[in-house]
């Protein structure tokens, strides 16, 4: 019974954390550490309802100068609440100056 419960507890905290850095960026992207954790961060908190559980994944990170990074991801959500759609969302961020700015992609409910 022990076994069973902690199964359960393992597949709901798996479920519960969704679009990680683990599970959103690839694992040889360009991006320090710190700028993914950040960049994540403002992406659940801009673009929750344009971005579904598990929803969310870097297509391309570049460099475009020094500490100035523009990445693309694949985002899955529902159009509204019932139909499948995907976007593209593009961010422009900037290690040095610890910004972050969505640049394309809808992340809002506004037209949904």
């Amino acid at each position: 019974m022990r076994k069973i419960i902690f199964a359960g507890v393992l597949l709901l905290s798996g479920t519960a954390f969704g679009n990680s850095t683990e599970s959103v960026y690839k694992s040889d992207t360009i991006l320090p550490p710190a700028l993914k954790v950040q960049i994540l961060k403002v992406l659940k908190a801009q673009c929750a309802a344009g971005i579904m559980d598990w929803g969310l994944s870097e297509r391309s990170s570049s460099l475009v100068s020094t500490g100035h990074y523009i990445t693309e991801f694949k985002s899955q959500y529902y159009y509204d609440g019932y139909h499948p759609s995907v976007q593209t969302i593009v961010v422009e961020s900037d290690r040095s100056e610890a910004s972050v700015r969505i640049v394309h992609g809808q992340c809002d409910d506004s037209g949904r």
